[in-house]
């Protein structure tokens, strides 16, 4: 059976040795990928990279790993990473799936979750970028509640309408 891997992450920081540890990550995050290690021991060595890579103590990094069947439930692994949306006919839900520790931050356990996608349901998956801008005028943030219901505003657009409703919103 074939299976998509599919790899969201943000570094923490702006600058270009944030920007190379994220390329280090992903380019580490494929090749173990193809070699067949997933979940928590895919973690443990993307931990590692990120330790022996960082320019400095106290960077780190959250992702969130999903290994994605022809049929059958999603395998998601997620590392301090927010949630994502379920975007369905009509609907939208945060997902919420059990986590360990973003990555260079301690170590630890990163658990397995299985989802269940419902036919003609869809995953959104998102950095925290599109929910910590500002909501309005003002300093109050957006926050995932506040993406949560705008999202439910947009819920009948379907595929990239619905992404396009999100980031301008």
């Amino acid at each position: 059976d074939r299976v998509t891997h599919v790899l969201i992450g943000d570094v923490a920081g702006h600058g270009p040795d944030e920007a190379a540890l994220g390329a280090a990550l992903r380019i580490a995050w494929r090749t173990l990928t193809f070699a067949g290690i997933h979940g928590m021991e895919q973690m443990r060595q993307l931990d590692r990279v990120l330790n022996a890579e960082r320019a400095e103590n106290g960077v780190f990094a959250t992702v969130l790993s999903l290994a994605i069947p022809a049929e059958g439930p999603v395998t998601a692994t997620r590392a301090g990473h927010p949630g994502l949306l379920l975007h369905g006919p009509g609907s939208v839900n945060w997902i919420e799936p059990p986590y360990g520790p973003a990555l260079g931050l301690r170590g630890g356990d990163w658990p397995q979750h299985q989802l269940e996608i419902p036919a003609g349901h869809g995953l959104l998956l998102l950095t925290d970028g599109l929910f910590e801008g500002y909501a309005g005028r003002g300093a109050r943030r957006l926050g995932e509640d506040g993406l949560l219901a705008l999202a439910r505003g947009h819920a009948g657009l379907s595929g990239a309408a619905f992404v396009d409703a999100l980031v301008d919103g």
